[in-house]
């Protein structure tokens, strides 16, 4: 995450423009739906073929493959259907011209979009599957982070429990420190965070996570440090007790935040920022903030694509919409209503098909929903 996310994103459209690979820089599901029909057709009756490709050699195409990679995280924050096309376009590029070692990178991004946006498991599994094996085969280690990092933490949760995704997440921040790849370290060491504080550890244990990952991450990625940073203060906040006269203690100024990602475009961050906001409104039964944060969240919902935190906004959502329904007008209610369905319908079908998601809606029918209960649950148990 740069700061001038706009002018890099603009900037790798055009080169690859340039390069002969058209990129809509904000393509609608229409358009999506083409281009996945197109890579689907190239591909042929099974992806495991492609493991077989020849090894591309031609250099303005390699060169476009380095592209491709570096675009992707930035199309992830501020076009986010823009980020499955370049995993088509790595596709499709590798089966025509042959595979590059950065093709592993590739097919694991195309693995996240059949999963994530099109609910293709089976499918996806199988574009997961070769790029790790390719991944073994050139055994190229500057990959590890973002291949780790992409299945264990953002695909993987739609198919295995979260326990068996965290290896992968903590390989990839250990690869990304190896390598370099600071980027991915600080996206792993998030997801890490999230599926344990979200997922099923108890509130001192991911006190103890993100205490461990800070002061790696003010070293080498401030950016992810602002989301360990907005954790602290969900907890500071969950944790002071409601009898005392004391403010929680502050990490980081989520205000401030917010107008960083509002001025660069960033939606990841913006989604973020309202996810902890609505859920600590809903645990504290604050009716009419949760419906604020709930509402305004959903416009950068897109922004969370993937992680294992956007089922759990769908579900806060849901809860924020339905108690605003208890005292809101007949008109009003009459739209909350049709929102709650559509959060409700999204959270099923991930229930459905995410052993993960089975596990978080247990998770959030025994959680607590005020401070009392929360502080009781401290060292113990889940809150989520």
């Amino acid at each position: 995450m740069k700061n001038d996310l706009s002018a890099a994103y603009k900037l790798g459209i055009e080169t690859l423009n340039s390069l002969g690979i058209e990129i809509e820089p904000y393509p609608d599901d229409g358009f999506l739906a083409s281009e996945l029909a197109k890579t689907k057709k190239m591909i042929g009756r099974s992806i495991d073929k492609l493991a077989n490709l020849p090894e591309l050699t031609e250099p303005l195409q390699l060169a476009a493959h380095r592209i491709l990679k570096e675009l992707f995280p930035i199309a992830y924050f501020t076009s986010p259907n823009a980020q499955y096309l370049c995993a088509m376009k790595f596709v499709q590029t590798s089966i025509l011209y042959g595979n590059s070692q950065l093709s592993a990178f590739g097919y694991t991004l195309y693995a996240f979009t059949l999963v994530n946006k099109y609910r293709e498991i089976k499918a996806g599994c199988a574009a997961g599957e070769l790029s790790l094996n390719l991944y073994e085969r050139w055994d190229n280690k500057e990959l590890g982070a973002c291949i780790f990092h992409m299945w264990g933490a953002l695909t993987l949760h739609y198919i295995k429990y979260i326990d068996e995704c965290k290896p992968f997440m903590l390989k990839a921040f250990t690869s990304g420190l190896e390598t370099g790849a600071y980027q991915w370290s600080g996206y792993a060491s998030i997801n890490y965070l999230w599926v344990c504080f979200f997922g099923n550890e108890s509130l001192l244990k991911a006190t103890e996570i993100t205490d461990q990952f800070i002061p790696v991450l003010s070293k080498v990625d401030r950016n992810m440090l602002a989301y360990h940073l907005l954790n602290k203060n969900a907890i500071a906040q969950l944790t002071t007790p409601a009898e005392t006269a004391a403010e929680p203690e502050t990490f980081i100024d989520e205000q401030q935040l917010l107008a960083f990602a509002n001025s660069s475009a960033d939606l990841t961050t913006a989604f973020v920022i309202y996810l902890y906001k609505l859920t600590l409104a809903n645990w504290f039964g604050e009716v009419d903030l949760a419906l604020e944060y709930a509402l305004t969240g959903a416009e950068f919902l897109k922004g969370g694509a993937g992680h294992f935190v956007n089922p759990v906004f769908r579900f806060h959502h849901a809860i924020a919409l339905a108690a605003a329904c208890t005292k809101a007008s007949d008109s009003d209610c009459k739209l909350y209503r049709k929102q709650l369905n559509i959060s409700l319908d999204k959270f099923r079908d991930l229930a459905e098909r995410a052993l993960s998601c089975k596990l978080s809606a247990q998770i959030f029918i025994n959680s607590g929903r005020n401070r009392e209960v929360v502080r009781r649950q401290l060292c113990s148990s889940t809150i989520l």
